[in-house]
């Protein structure tokens, strides 16, 4: 999306053992813990927000 946004054509290629500061992530590895404040802003709005700059 971000790419996209931005008029940049590269392919995006996935790797689901590529690893994060050398840890292998699972399916809720960066998830937010219980009692998590969670904002109501998606990442598209965002994004058209911070292109309108």
């Amino acid at each position: 999306m971000h790419l996209a946004a931005n008029d940049d054509i590269r392919q995006v290629t996935t790797d689901d053992r590529a690893r994060y500061y050398g840890v292998e992530l699972n399916d809720d590895t960066l998830l937010p813990l219980k009692g998590a404040q969670v904002g109501s802003l998606r990442y598209a709005d965002w994004l058209s927000r911070s292109m309108a700059d």
